[in-house]
């Protein structure tokens, strides 16, 4: 059986948050998602939750292509929990307790809330010369 999950897919080059299923055990779903052919995980920001009366966090990680950063025209993003800039499409999923892909529990508002569009390469040279990354806004590792 292919299970799939949601997930919710960042695109800096349209600027738009949109959720998308996927069946994370197959790879290429991944790597269709984010037009790439490998993939690299980051951290993204983590989303508590109540289960059973007790609290407890749940871990996302962002899928972004691993050659990302020497594409050609590219379009860049910031996360707002690790301060990383990403580069290209991102893909966010939770994990369960073993590490395995699980649905994203956060809505597209919520992902949109903790990213800030960067836009091209010239745009991110720019903003790194006049330090705006350095004073864009962070949100608090919890």
């Amino acid at each position: 059986m292919n299970k799939t999950v949601n997930a919710v897919l960042i695109d800096p080059f349209a600027q738009k948050i949109k959720e998308v299923r996927v069946r994370p055990q197959y790879n290429a779903d991944i790597y269709l998602h984010i037009n790439a052919s490998t993939f690299d995980v980051a951290e993204f920001f983590p989303r508590t939750v109540n289960r059973s009366g007790e609290e407890s966090k749940v871990i996302h990680s962002v899928y972004v292509d691993d050659e990302g950063l020497f594409r050609q025209n590219q379009r860049f993003w910031f996360n707002k929990y690790t301060g990383q800039v990403l580069a290209g499409k991102g893909l966010v999923l939770g994990l369960d307790d073993e590490g395995n892909s699980t649905s994203c529990l956060w809505t597209t508002k919520g992902v949109l809330d903790r990213i800030v569009w960067i836009g091209d390469r010239a745009s991110l040279s720019v903003m790194g010369q006049l330090g705006v990354l350095d004073r864009l806004p962070r949100t608090p590792q919890i």
